[in-house]
């Protein structure tokens, strides 16, 4: 903890230390749920199916926003398992923005995920 962080933590009542402290075990837990998600789906999104093809459209928003759209409802057309490692990359990305190790393996696999869109019969967005 630097200085000005244990300075600002002095003025805060027991209680609001103690919700310090679950809020960055909290977060600490959707950060370590959505990079296992994000492996997982990453793997998975390799096979074709119609549940994969779901996730890859999920990754390719990821990838460009600007030319892949994803539906959030079509989470529904996954199994539980799937679905979950989709809210939980989301919920990563919701609480912390595009983490970097997710842009860090776009842009060391780039040939892969610029081939991911024809795999699974996507096409990029008109805007």
């Amino acid at each position: 903890m630097t200085y000005k962080e244990e300075r600002n933590t002095a003025l805060l009542s027991p209680q609001e230390i103690v919700d310090l402290m679950r809020r960055e075990a909290e977060n600490a837990r959707i950060a370590d749920q959505g990079i296992t998600a994000f492996e997982r789906l990453s793997t998975r999104v390799r096979s074709r199916s119609d549940q994969h093809r779901v996730v890859a459209a999920l990754l390719m928003n990821l990838f460009d926003q600007r030319r892949f759209r994803f539906n959030v409802l079509s989470l529904a057309l996954l199994d539980y398992a799937t679905e979950e490692d989709c809210i939980a990359l989301l919920r990563l990305i919701a609480m912390s923005g595009i983490p970097r190790f997710v842009r860090e393996e776009f842009h060391r696999n780039r040939a892969f995920w610029e081939q991911l869109p024809q795999l699974h019969g996507l096409s990029p967005s008109s805007r």
